[in-house]
């Protein structure tokens, strides 16, 4: 049985301000914009790698 609307909604809500609360202990006092351009770099370098290694494997 698939849960209700309202509560998948209360669910998605529970898990986005989880995610805020741990993303803000792991940057801890560090800038944000610092820990925005950290996570950007390893957000493009994951892309980057798992596109290299598709091709190289293709």
């Amino acid at each position: 049985m698939l849960p209700t609307p309202q509560i998948r909604d209360t669910q998605r809500n529970a898990l986005h301000s989880t995610i805020w609360k741990v993303a803000n202990d792991l940057r801890g006092s560090v800038d944000g914009w610092d820990f925005k351009m950290y996570v950007l770099g390893m957000l493009f370098y994951r892309f980057i790698s798992e596109n290299l290694a598709a091709h190289i494997n293709a």
